[in-house]
């Protein structure tokens, strides 16, 4: 940028801010946390949850259920993994309150995942201004010159650390880090929108409840590929 030995790229710089941020997130939301917190990346990378596909499979559920009981021969699921498991337990255990209870549980498993994420990716917005500042610190620290270097060579180089440093840091808060955490919680919210409003159709569909036949077998689940 007009300034002689000065460069953008900086490996060390970069190497000691995203991992100071990495350890310090770490130590302050805990490894669990920042494990949930790369894991949900993951999900980002999917598509958005297609209600038109899972709604599908839930109609022809409903069909194969209205004909020929929940004990049907075979009952496709919904591709939604987390939909497929609250249905499963209604067909496995023929009963709407064990199915509500399941669907409760996972979606307030979902919710904590969501929110663990969206808060780590927060905090390391936090701290990566302060590791880039620490990195800062440590590159001013070293301008005492070294071997065959002059001390204007190594001013210049811890000068042009420090500053790459910080600007490293604010950019992998604000570039990186915050816009990934509200990125996992508008996708959460909107995922869980939806399955929340197949599960209300699903439900309004189902026919009234009847006991238990024993000499019926088993539902056989199939998995949507």
């Amino acid at each position: 940028m007009g300034t002689v030995g000065f460069s953008l790229i900086n490996p060390e710089a970069a190497v000691l801010v995203l991992g100071g941020t990495i350890i310090a997130s770490g130590l302050a939301h805990g490894w669990g946390n920042l494990w949930t917190a790369f894991r949900e990346l993951r999900g980002l990378a999917r598509a958005p949850l297609d209600e038109a596909t899972n709604r599908a499979a839930l109609a022809r559920l409903v069909y194969a259920i209205n004909r020929q009981g929940r004990f049907a021969a075979q009952a496709p699921l919904p591709p939604d993994p987390a939909l497929a498991d609250v249905i499963a337990a209604y067909l496995r255990l023929g009963d709407v309150t064990a199915m509500k209870k399941q669907w409760r549980t996972q979606r307030i498993a979902s919710g904590a995942a969501h929110r663990a994420a969206a808060a780590t990716w927060r905090r390391a917005g936090e701290l990566a201004p302060v590791a880039g500042l620490a990195t800062t610190l440590y590159a001013i620290a070293g301008l005492a010159p070294k071997g065959d270097e002059t001390l204007v060579a190594t001013t210049a180089t811890a000068v042009a650390t420090a500053v790459v440093s910080t600007l490293y840091g604010l950019l992998l808060a604000h570039l990186i880090c915050l816009p990934l955490a509200g990125a996992i919680e508008r996708k959460g919210q909107a995922d869980q929108a939806v399955r929340t409003k197949l599960m209300r159709w699903f439900q309004n569909q189902l026919p009234p409840a009847c006991p238990k036949d024993p000499r019926q077998s088993p539902t056989r689940l199939v998995h949507a590929a």
